[in-house]
């Protein structure tokens, strides 16, 4: 008993022992000891479990993890390599403030492609949505790097694809595959989206935002026609119950007060909204109307240009009832009904306009120069026969409502006996709206039969045909008369078409032909034009343009007077005048440098442009200090070539040429020499400069005009 009573003490003082002196361990022994316990294997074909923290008895660890490249392996341990590499990834241990860091190297292998792709839709972000769209991510963000999304809507009579929402009065779903492409996979993934109903009082509500005055003059007549509501830009439409005295933004003046109603509507897809708004239009003055409507008219330039060329319609019946009535200061220059006497050269007259309206009188006063060019004639008024046709508010001539054809006739216009002519005209074409210009002579007396310029609309591929007539011949653009003959008459005549009623109408601004009069001078008075006159024209090199630079001469120059008049045609082709050449060529004749093609091209962008004659070197001067720059036709061959000083380098040249197209930007007249600035797009740096003789030894007097 007493020998076992000294065993159990002895095995209790050894128990004792151990415990008491069992070694604690320190946070730096914990973080190793945990540190040499993270293990990975040898290849890794799957995602990490990254742990933060770690727990060591009652003890907790924090974990960061850091990968050299996110690109491949993330810092969560997400894998995005395609292709098996090493990656060196890094665990920093912290326990209190003791910190161990510890690397390891791994092998992870790739994924396919196709997990690639999975990966990048898996974070495709939360899809917001307004009642008229649905907000679809065009780009996903994985490790900083954008991935583009494409989608396609599966119910397009819902939504499109670009997410646009079609209203409708009750909810549905619509569905939407995303696309991602990586390299060679792509991969799909279906959406489903739940689109509620519209509610028409968002319309309402829109509505409720406009304003409109309740009583309306000029000063405030104009509405919106558009109202920005709930972040989305809805479309006003307008109309009135008195359409006669008030349409959108077009008020017309009343002597009394009047009660209109405008009703606003807005639409949304199948829905829309309608608000009435009650306004009086405030009477205006008798006085104060005819100053307005005088006013709105010179605007418009329908009035008295400030220099006539040609005779000019002058009104004697006025909106509103008003009556007017013409005085000229010079019968002998022009008379009070608009039409130019016989004369040579230019006068200054002035044109006196009387308005009246119920007793009240307004009176104005135009002064204008009078320029009578016997070799020059220009259609602005179109007083000769019409046949569905008409002049518009604008005096110009169109369609008209329920016309596809139509046709304007000159009367018989006598003339100087001329040799040689050359016919254009200024119209807005398109390849839906064309017109047609026919010239017919008289010679002893003789009618000669039509010739025609051919059918023209700008895109269209217009074609010019030589013509033998009796009396007459068309030779590309030039009207000859045979047999040593000279015509001492002509006429022309026009013809209007579109395909479609519902088809703008061509536009015609004036019909033109200059004649080629055998020993005839002509010269303007210049006592007063300034010593120099340069225009900034565009510069453009024909030879920019591969293939057919070294045939565009004329095209080249047509563009420069363009954007001299501030066309743009970069967005249709870079290289500019390639475009127009295009557009000018007579497909007919193969050629680009067709005079009346050319003029009319520009004149189909809303300009006025006509092929014209000079005949004196005052007249050059009087057109560029007065009107603007030309394009000049001139011929260099071997014997009398085209001489210049180029304005970029200094240096003289010359060339040869059987018919060439220069635009005339300038002259300058100075004690000892005249000299004519011109942008040549045959010589490179463009800007050159001519003695004025020079330019007359290869000029034939030949010129686009643009006004």
């Amino acid at each position: 008993m007493k020998k076992r009573y000294f065993l159990i003490l002895f095995l209790f003082f050894v128990l004792l022992s151990g415990c008491t002196h069992e070694k604690v361990k320190t946070d730096e022994e914990i973080l190793d000891y945990i540190a040499n316990n993270i293990t990975f294997e040898e290849e890794i074909n799957h995602d990490l479990d990254l742990p933060s923290t770690y727990d060591y008895e009652d003890k907790v660890i924090n974990a960061k993890w850091t990968s050299e490249n996110e690109n491949y392996l993330s810092n969560q341990g997400e894998r995005f390599a395609t292709e098996d590499r090493f990656i060196n990834l890094t665990v920093e241990l912290t326990l209190n403030d003791k910190t161990l860091t510890k690397k390891f190297e791994l092998f992870i292998l790739g994924i396919s492609q196709e997990d690639f792709v999975m990966k990048i839709l898996s974070l495709m972000p939360n899809i917001e949505q307004t009642p008229y769209k649905i907000e679809l991510p065009k780009q996903i963000n994985m490790l900083s790097r954008n991935y583009n999304v494409q989608w396609k809507s599966q119910n397009k009579d819902i939504a499109n694809d670009n997410g646009d929402i079609i209203p409708d009065d009750k909810d549905r779903s619509v569905t939407f595959e995303a696309s991602i492409t990586y390299l060679n996979t792509t991969v799909n993934k279906t959406i489903q989206i739940d689109v509620p109903k519209f509610d028409t009082n968002i319309l309402k509500n829109a509505l409720d935002t406009i304003q409109v005055p309740n009583v309306m003059t000029t000063d405030n007549q104009t509405l919106v026609n558009s109202v920005n509501f709930d972040n989305h830009v809805f479309n006003v439409e307008w109309k009135s119950d008195k359409p006669d005295i008030y349409l959108p933004n077009n008020l017309h003046y009343v002597l009394e007060d009047t009660n209109i109603t405008l009703t606003a509507t807005i639409t949304h897809g199948k829905f829309s909204e309608s608000k009435n708004f009650n306004i009086v239009i405030k009477a205006i003055e008798q006085e104060q109307l005819m100053q307005n409507v005088l006013d709105d008219m010179i605007d418009k330039g329908n009035i008295v240009p400030n220099k006539i060329t040609s005779d000019i319609f002058l009104p004697t019946d006025f909106p509103y009832n008003i009556k007017g009535s013409w005085t000229s200061s010079d019968e002998t220059i022009i008379t009070n009904e608009g039409k130019i006497q016989t004369f040579t050269g230019e006068k200054e007259i002035k044109l006196i306009l009387e308005l009246q309206l119920e007793g009240t009188t307004l009176t104005k006063e135009f002064s204008c120069n009078v320029i009578h060019e016997p070799h020059m004639f220009l259609d602005r008024t179109f007083n000769g026969e019409k046949e569905n046709v008409i002049i518009n508010n604008e005096g110009k001539l169109v369609l008209q409502d329920n016309a596809l054809t139509g046709t304007y006739e000159t009367g018989i216009i006598e003339s100087q006996n001329f040799k040689e002519a050359v016919a254009s005209w200024a119209a807005v074409t398109s390849t839906k709206a064309t017109c047609e210009l026919f010239v017919s002579v008289r010679v002893n007396n003789q009618w000669s039969d039509y010739i025609t310029y051919g059918e023209w609309g700008l895109g269209l591929k217009n074609a010019a045909h030589d013509q033998n007539k009796n009396i007459m011949e068309l030779s590309t653009d030039e009207i000859m008369i045979k047999n040593n003959a000279t015509a001492n008459a002509f006429q022309m005549k026009i013809v209007l078409k579109r395909k479609a009623l519902t088809d703008e109408s061509p536009i015609v601004s004036l019909l033109a032909i200059t004649l080629d009069i055998p020993n005839y001078t002509f010269n303007v008075d210049n006592t007063n034009l300034p010593k120099k006159a340069n225009w900034q024209v565009p510069e453009l090199y024909q030879h920019d343009v591969p293939t057919i630079g070294n045939s565009i001469c004329s095209a080249t120059s047509s563009t420069m007077l363009l954007k001299f008049k501030g066309h743009d045609f970069t967005k249709n082709d870079p290289l500019e005048h390639e475009y127009i050449a295009g557009l000018v060529k007579d497909y007919g004749n193969n050629i680009y440098g067709n005079w009346v093609y050319n003029t009319v091209g520009m004149s189909a962008f809303g300009e006025i442009a006509y092929v014209k004659r000079f005949y004196s070197d005052n007249e050059v001067f009087y057109h560029l200090a007065n009107v603007g720059p030309f394009s000049a036709s001139i011929k260099g061959p071997q014997g009398n070539p085209v001489i210049y000083t180029s304005m970029k380098t200094n240096q003289d040249g010359q060339y040869t040429s059987n018919g060439h197209l220069i635009v005339v930007t300038g002259y300058e007249i100075t004690d000892n020499q005249t000299y004519i600035y011109i942008n040549d797009p045959n010589v490179r740096g463009v800007a050159i400069r001519m003695t004025l003789q020079n330019f007359k030894n290869v000029w034939r007097n030949v010129a686009y005009v643009i006004e």
